[in-house]
């Protein structure tokens, strides 16, 4: 049996202060999930699961059903649940890891 580990990078236009907090706006999440949907339908091991799982988040995004969600922490944790829904697997979790601040430059 072949196991496939897919990660998910979420979040990467996210707006931030002072790379701590980040809110989430109507754009932002509707990237997140495009972002999330097309790569599940392109690399899930299950084709047919990661199609279901991709149109299952882009039903719930058009429905409104995400559309009070600014927390980038609560989203991961909305998508991960719904995709989860769709298919018990339990190495598939979706989380928000804030943008590091790049490295200073030696002196």
């Amino acid at each position: 049996m072949r196991t496939v580990l897919l990660v998910l990078c979420l979040f990467p236009a996210v707006p931030t202060r002072a790379q701590e907090a980040a809110l989430l706006d109507a754009r932002a999440r509707k990237e997140v999930v495009r972002n999330v949907a097309e790569r599940l339908e392109n690399a899930y091991v299950l084709p047919d699961v990661g199609r279901r799982m991709g149109e299952r988040i882009r039903r719930r995004l058009a429905a409104g059903g995400y559309a009070a969600i600014t927390d980038p922490v609560a989203l991961a944790d909305a998508l991960t649940g719904d995709l989860q829904a769709v298919q018990p697997d339990g190495h598939l979790l979706l989380r928000y890891m804030p943008p590091q601040a790049a490295p200073a430059d030696p002196p």
